[in-house]
């Protein structure tokens, strides 16, 4: 079965075309969100296909950036070597080779450096969105400190 990707707009509606008779639709995806992400699509051409439906607010650059992570949440944390497996303006997702102390709601601290010719350091307290074995998917407390240095890494293209 064909698989369409579609971004989800901040009304919560999508639009896209049909890959076999290209007929365009636009949808209101409300009822999904948090819920449902891929959807079996039957068109009036009679075919189907699958829908994957991206609710993100901002791209996600795949990396793999070396860095430290420091759980302030906890008193006498230490600071853990990670690495960053995404990157977003929002927010990224790191993992560490051993088991850390560090749960949902949790205060981090992140420090890594771009892999660009300045090697700019990003310093950034996040708070942890979720966590699945040893991986953390963590939003930027202050998303606008830095910004700039991050929009411009975001937009280059991955090596």
């Amino acid at each position: 079965m064909e698989i369409i990707r579609a971004n989800v707009n901040g009304e919560n509606r999508v639009t896209f075309l049909c890959p076999h008779c290209e007929r365009p639709y636009q949808v209101s995806v409300w009822e999904y969100k948090n819920v449902k992400h891929k959807l079996a699509v039957r068109c009036s051409c009679k075919e189907q296909f699958e829908l994957h439906l991206n609710f993100r607010r901002s791209h996600r650059k795949n990396v793999i950036l070396v860095g430290e992570a420091k759980n302030l949440s906890m008193h006498n944390s230490s600071w853990t070597v990670m690495t960053i497996m995404n990157l977003s303006i929002g927010g990224l997702r790191f993992k560490v080779l051993e088991p850390i102390s560090m749960q949902k709601g949790d205060t981090v601290r992140v420090r890594f450096t771009l892999d660009t010719p300045q090697e700019e350091v990003v310093d950034k307290q996040v708070v942890v969105r979720n966590s699945r074995d040893n991986e953390f998917g963590c939003e930027f407390m202050s998303p606008t400190d830095g910004e700039q240095d991050l929009s411009s890494y975001l937009l280059e293209p991955s090596a």
